[in-house]
């Protein structure tokens, strides 16, 4: 008996041990039901263990990052309209626990994408590293940066979707446009009304051109679209004005309504597999000398306005398929 009760008391005594070991904040916080967080005076919520958002200092500049996203971002003197180039790391740190002696530990964390609206209308931006490790850039993420001149890394990213209106409105974009291999998703708008000068779409993952992507993009003067694209949208190149030059895809199988309307194009070249066009395709394009239809071509029909006042053409020599030519198809042809 004596020896049991010897035992109880030594028990007794090194779990009052134990509790008195334990920090109080760990205590207040299972007392209030947080059993996975422990909070040390000196860091703020997102360093929380297993916090999802981080803000991360660098070179003058807060960025906000939430699982690999960047949300936006500040300056740390508060002058954020004064940031003019914005260098997106490709890693920050996020604190992931701590060790026996209370000190942080923290892990390299890869920037995979930038969120919907992240950037919109910062007006001062001029210049932007895509990270490269970037998978995604959302919706409107750059919309309205109206001074923005230069995308570093792009085509070096590990790009796949860029999303709807990613880059529009950025009217000071004149640059010459390469994508990564790696992009799958071309939302429609991305590049709308931008001063872009050349575009190179790879044969890689990306099956279409979305509805306005490139549309009103004045400065633009010539396209190289790989095989892979089987699709050119509504309005995708509408108001290209100073488009003089496309190379359309091997693979290529549809054009839709006002795709390349309003172009400044000389000549084009159908190719084989191109079964559907829709309406006004070229109207417009009042420099359009030729147009030449591949052997074998699948087009049946010549749909309502394609060549409207398309006044450069001199001579349009259809294939023997062409069972259809709607009204208007060749209105204002004045050189025929």
């Amino acid at each position: 008996k004596r020896s049991v009760r010897r035992t109880i008391a030594a028990l007794l005594m090194v779990s009052a041990l134990i509790v008195a070991a334990v920090p109080a904040d760990y205590i207040s916080a299972q007392e209030d039901g947080y059993e996975d967080e422990v909070y040390e005076e000196g860091f703020e919520d997102e360093w929380a263990v297993g916090a999802d958002s981080v803000d991360y200092e660098k070179d003058g500049i807060v960025f906000h990052f939430t699982d690999g996203v960047l949300t936006g971002y500040d300056a740390q003197d508060g002058n954020t309209d004064g940031i003019s180039e914005l260098t997106i790391p490709d890693t920050y740190q996020k604190q992931t626990g701590t060790d026996l002696s209370g000190n942080a530990i923290f892990a390299d964390v890869s920037v995979t994408g930038i969120a919907n609206e992240a950037c919109k209308d910062k007006t001062g931006l001029r210049g932007v590293r895509i990270p490269t490790s970037c998978t995604s850039i959302g919706d409107s993420a750059f919309e309205g940066c109206t001074q923005l001149a230069n995308l570093d890394n792009l085509s070096n990213s590990a790009l796949k979707s860029i999303g709807i209106g990613a880059f529009k409105d950025c009217e000071s974009l004149g640059i010459s446009l390469s994508f990564p291999n790696s992009l799958a998703s071309l939302g429609r708008s991305a590049f709308e009304n931008t001063a872009v000068s050349s575009v190179t779409i790879p044969n890689g993952q990306i099956s279409q051109i979305a509805e306005n992507t490139f549309s009103g993009c004045a400065s633009l003067t010539n396209v190289t679209i790989g095989d892979s694209v089987s699709e050119i949208n509504n309005s995708a190149f509408k108001d290209c004005t100073s488009l003089s030059s496309v190379k359309l895809p091997a693979g290529l199988l549809r054009i839709g309504d006002f795709a390349f309307q309003n172009c400044g194009l000389g000549s084009i070249e159908l190719p084989q597999k191109l079964n559907s066009l829709g309406t006004s395709v070229f109207n417009e394009c009042k420099k359009m000398g030729s147009v030449t239809f591949a052997d074998g071509i699948g087009l049946t029909t010549i749909p309502e306005g394609t060549f409207h006042n398309c006044e450069g053409l001199t001579e349009l020599i259809f294939p023997e398929k062409i069972t259809e030519i709607h009204k208007e198809a060749l209105k204002g042809c004045t050189g025929l």
